[in-house]
């Protein structure tokens, strides 16, 4: 059996900030689908990436894809790694919203600044259906 466990912190443009805030749903329909991303970054790399993410990479999905649910950077366990959560009404929503983001020139931008950094080391991305109990539903 492998078990992990992380701290994390919410970063400033984190939609959720602490434990307990309530959730206001901003996507259409009834269901939901969220991609959950963890990305490994070089140590001493990741302030660098998340400030190029802030200001280019972030209007652009602001704009373009679901709803950002949290953004946190870990402080204990694996170190050095952002993980963050988009909310989308289905597969074919993320699939459609992530096309658009891909062909967006703002995008471009984004990776071009943020591909010289060399920080990006890993990257883990998660499919997740919320139960009916969650309180992101």
């Amino acid at each position: 059996m492998m078990q992990e466990a992380k701290l994390m912190k919410t970063v400033d443009f984190s939609p959720i900030q602490k434990v307990g805030q309530p959730f206001e749903r901003k996507i259409e329909g009834t269901q939901m689908v969220v991609d959950h991303r963890t990305y490994d970054f070089e140590p001493g790399r990741i302030n660098a990436w998340i400030d190029a993410y802030r200001s280019l990479g972030k209007p652009v999905q602001d704009r373009l894809l679901g709803q950002l649910l949290f953004f946190c950077v870990t402080e204990c366990g694996p170190i050095n790694q952002a993980v963050f959560a988009w909310a989308y009404s289905s597969l074919g929503d993320r699939d459609r919203r992530r096309a658009a983001m891909m062909a967006d020139p703002g995008w471009a931008e984004f990776q071009k600044a943020t591909g010289g950094l060399g920080a990006l080391k890993a990257q883990n991305t998660m499919i997740l259906k919320p139960v009916p109990w969650s309180p992101i539903r």
